[in-house]
C-alpha cells in the first residue's frame, strides 16, 4: 500500500501570462496545493520568507529571475523558474552557487518546449536509431512584426530581444537533438523595427562532434512560424508548428521522412506540455531525484550560446565600423 504523501505547497511569483499558465497547471495537479500567486518585489520577498511553502514557481522578467531563484534556493525551496533564466550567463552565478550549497533542493527551468508532443515523439525516434544519427539542423522561430512589446523591448529588463526571449527555446531544443552543447558560435543580429533590442538574429552553431545547426530567430515575420528540421543519416524529421497559448503557431505536426518512402505525418491537437512539465517537477520533488529536462546545466548551456551569438555579432559590427572609418 502506498503511503499518503502531503501535497506539495506551491507558491507562484509573477501574475502575468506565464504565472497564470503555471497556476492553472498546479490547480489541475492533485499533488500540488496552490498557496498563492503574488506579484511585485515586496510580495515576493514576503512569500519567500514564509514557512508555508515547499516549492515556488518564479515567472518574472529576466532581470529579477536570478535573484529570486537564488533566494528561494537559500530558503530551502524547490524552484521552477521561467526562461530566460537571466540576462546573461554571468547573472546565473549566484544561482549556481546557491544550488551547490543546497543539493537537496530541486531546480528546474521552464524550457517548456521539451514537453510538447511533437518534441517528445521526435526524441523517441532519434533515440531509436530508425532514422540514423543527427548530422545537422535548421531552425526558424519567429513572430509578426508587431509581436514584440513591453519589457521585451527594454534591454535593461530583458537582456536582449527576440533571441533572448524566444530564440533561446530553439537553442535549447537544438541542444537536445545535437547530443551536446554548441561550442563554435557565429551570429548576426539586426534592428529593423526595434532600436534598443534586436528583432532578428541568425546563427551558425557547431558541436565538438561536428553537428551543425542554423538558426533564425525573428520578430519581423509575416506571421508566426516554428519549424525545426533534423537532418539524419537515414532520413529527416521536421517539427512543424507548435501549440501555444495564443494558438498562433498551430498546427503542431511531426513529419518523418525516409528516402523513397511517403512522409509519415503525426498531428497534435492538445497541448499537455504545461501539465507534463509540472508533473516532472513534482516527481523530482517526491522522489528526490534531479529533473531530466530544464536542468541548471541545460539552462546555462542555452544561455551561453545566446551570449555567444550576441558577442559574435558585436565583434562583426565593430570590425565593420572600424573598416569603414579606415
Amino acid at each position: 500500500m502506498t503511503a499518503h504523501r502531503p501535497p506539495i505547497r506551491l507558491g507562484i511569483i509573477g501574475a502575468g501570462v506565464m504565472g497564470a499558465r503555471r497556476e492553472a497547471a498546479a490547480l489541475a495537479d492533485p499533488r500540488f496545493a496552490h498557496v498563492a500567486t503574488v506579484d511585485g518585489q515586496a510580495a515576493a520577498d514576503d512569500m519567500l520568507r514564509s514557512d508555508a511553502l515547499d516549492a515556488v514557481v518564479i515567472a518574472v522578467t529576466p532581470d529579477a529571475a536570478p535573484g529570486l531563484t537564488a533566494t528561494a534556493l537559500e530558503r530551502g525551496l524547490h524552484v521552477l523558474c521561467e526562461k530566460p533564466p537571466a540576462r546573461s550567463l554571468a547573472e546565473l552565478g549566484p544561482v549556481i552557487d546557491a544550488a551547490r550549497r543546497h543539493p537537496d533542493t530541486q531546480l528546474a527551468f521552464g524550457f517548456n518546449h521539451r514537453h510538447h508532443g511533437s518534441v517528445v515523439a521526435a526524441r523517441a525516434l532519434v533515440a531509436s536509431g530508425r532514422y540514423g544519427t543527427v548530422v545537422g539542423m535548421r531552425g526558424v522561430y519567429g513572430k509578426r512584426a508587431d509581436g514584440m512589446s513591453g519589457w521585451r523591448t527594454e534591454p535593461a529588463t530583458s537582456g536582449g530581444g527576440i533571441l533572448r526571449d524566444q530564440g533561446v527555446h530553439m537553442v535549447d531544443l537544438m541542444h537536445v537533438f545535437a547530443g551536446g552543447p554548441f561550442t563554435d558560435v557565429t551570429g548576426r543580429i539586426s534592428h529593423t523595427h526595434q532600436a534598443d533590442v534586436e528583432d532578428s538574429a541568425w546563427a551558425l552553431l557547431t558541436t565538438d562532434t561536428g553537428v551543425v545547426a542554423t538558426l533564425c530567430s525573428s520578430a519581423v515575420e509575416a506571421r508566426e512560424i516554428f519549424r525545426l528540421e533534423l537532418m539524419l543519416s537515414d532520413g529527416r524529421l521536421t517539427l512543424a508548428g507548435i501549440l501555444s497559448g495564443s494558438g498562433a503557431y498551430a498546427p503542431e505536426r511531426l513529419i518523418a521522412e525516409r528516402p523513397g518512402a511517403e512522409p509519415a505525418v503525426t498531428s497534435y491537437a492538445v497541448d499537455h506540455s504545461w501539465a507534463h512539465e509540472l508533473s516532472a517537477f513534482g516527481d523530482a520533488i517526491e522522489r528526490g531525484t534531479a529533473v531530466a529536462d530544464g536542468t541548471l546545466s541545460q539552462a546555462a548551456a542555452a544561455t551561453r550560446v545566446v551570449d555567444g551569438i550576441y558577442a559574435s555579432a558585436s565583434r562583426r559590427d565593430s570590425a565593420r565600423r572600424e573598416g569603414t572609418r579606415a
